[in-house]
C-alpha cells in the first residue's frame, strides 16, 4: 500500500497564497448593509446560458432576502461572455468581481470567501442550481459553532428535470470525523453553506489537494466543529459539465481520496494492514458508485496504482462486515462519552 507523509489537517493559510494578485470589483455596491449570507458563484469561461440558470436560481430565493450574490470570475479576459451576461442584470444583490490572473479553482473559491461580507458563505457551482427554498430552509441551522450545513442534491443534466418541493419540518444529521473514513460525507461542495469564521480559521481550501480539497476541509470541520447534513433535496448537481469527468482528474481524485481517507483512519489508530484491507474491499464499490453517479465508465486500476493486493469476494464481504462493526463501536463510544460529559 502506498503511503504519504502529508499532514492533511496541518494549518496552512491558503488565502495568502495569491495575496499578490488583485481582484477588481466590476459591478455592485459593497458599501450597502452587510448581509447575513454571501451567496458565491465562482466561475471560469462558463457557458453563459448555464451560468444564467445558476445566477437566476440564486436570485430567486423564497422568503429570505438578507444575502448578496457574488459572482467571481477567474477569467481575466476583457469583455468575455460572463462580463456580457452580468451586464444584462440590474439587481443590487449582484456583486461582480474579476481576477486579474487565473487563481486556480480553489484559489478562486478562497478569494470569493475573503471578499464575502456575510457571516455565512453559500457556495454554488456555476453549472448547478439552487432550490428557491435553499437559504430559507437552512436558516434555522445557522448557529454558533456550526461549521457547515449541506442539504441533499439531485443529479440532473437539464434544468427542466428539476422540480423542487417545499420542505416541511427539516431535521439535521450531525456528521463526525469517522463518517469521512471512505470519502467526503457531505458530497459535492455545491448548494452548501459554510461559517466564514471557520473558513478563515482553518485556512480555506488547499489547491495542493486538488481535486479533493473540499474533502479535506469538510473532514476538518467535522473533527472540530458541528457539521450537519440535511436529508432533503435543496439543490441540483449538473452532470455532463463537470471537470471531474476528465479521466486524468478522476485518477487524481481516487489517489487523493485514498491518501486522505487513510490519513483519517490513522487518526483513529487503525494499523496500516487494516487500512489496506478496508481500502481494497471498498474500492470497487467506490469506483462503481462514482461512475454511476456521473453516468460514465472511467476505469481505475487500484491494484497497480495503489499497490493493493487483490482479495476474493468472500474475503471482501467479511472485511466490509468488520468495518461496519468498527463503525458501530466508534458510534457507541461517542454516545457514551456524550452521556458522561452531560452528567458531569
Amino acid at each position: 500500500m502506498l503511503k504519504t507523509d502529508t499532514d492533511f489537517f496541518r494549518y496552512i493559510n491558503n488565502f495568502k497564497k495569491n495575496e499578490n494578485y488583485n481582484t477588481d470589483l466590476i459591478k455592485g455596491d459593497v458599501t450597502l448593509k452587510e448581509p447575513l449570507i454571501s451567496f458565491i458563484i465562482p466561475c471560469y469561461k462558463s457557458n453563459p446560458e448555464i451560468l444564467k440558470q445558476a445566477i437566476d436560481s440564486a436570485l430567486n430565493q423564497f422568503e429570505f432576502k438578507d444575502y448578496e450574490l457574488m459572482v467571481i470570475n477567474n477569467n481575466p479576459e476583457f469583455n468575455c461572455s460572463t462580463d456580457q451576461l452580468i451586464d444584462t442584470y440590474n439587481d443590487e444583490k449582484i456583486i461582480y468581481y474579476k481576477n486579474t490572473v487565473n487563481l486556480g479553482m480553489f484559489g478562486n473559491w478562497n478569494r470569493g470567501i475573503g471578499l464575502a461580507r456575510g457571516k455565512w458563505v453559500a457556495l454554488l457551482h456555476d453549472d448547478d442550481i439552487a432550490s428557491p427554498y435553499f437559504l430559507k430552509s437552512c436558516l434555522p441551522f445557522l448557529k454558533d459553532k456550526v461549521a457547515l450545513i449541506k442539504p441533499d442534491n439531485v443529479v440532473f443534466s437539464n434544468s427542466n428535470e428539476l422540480n423542487f418541493e417545499k420542505p416541511n419540518d427539516l431535521k439535521e444529521i450531525k456528521l463526525s470525523l469517522s463518517d469521512f473514513f471512505l470519502g467526503c460525507a457531505v458530497g459535492a461542495p455545491t448548494n452548501i453553506i459554510f461559517n466564514k469564521d471557520v473558513l478563515l480559521e482553518l485556512g480555506g481550501f488547499n489547491q495542493d489537494y486538488f481535486p479533493s480539497s473540499d474533502y479535506v476541509f469538510a473532514a476538518q470541520c467535522a473533527a472540530s466543529y458541528k457539521t450537519y447534513k440535511i436529508p432533503f433535496v435543496l439543490g441540483g448537481y449538473r452532470v455532463g459539465q463537470n471537470e471531474s469527468l476528465n479521466p486524468q482528474t478522476m485518477k487524481l481524485f481516487y489517489l487523493k481520496r485514498f491518501f486522505i481517507s487513510s490519513y483519517i483512519m490513522r487518526l483513529y489508530h487503525f494499523p496500516d494492514f487494516l487500512i489496506a484491507l478496508f481500502q481494497t474491499a471498498f474500492m470497487p464499490r467506490i469506483i462503481s458508485d462514482t461512475n454511476n453517479y456521473y453516468n460514465v465508465t472511467i476505469p481505475f486500476d487500484y491494484h497497480t496504482e495503489l499497490k493493493l493486493k487483490p482479495i476474493n469476494k468472500i474475503t471482501r464481504r467479511v472485511i466490509i462486515k468488520v468495518y461496519g462493526l468498527i463503525l458501530k463501536l466508534i458510534s457507541l463510544k461517542r454516545r457514551v462519552s456524550l452521556i458522561i460529559s452531560k452528567n458531569k
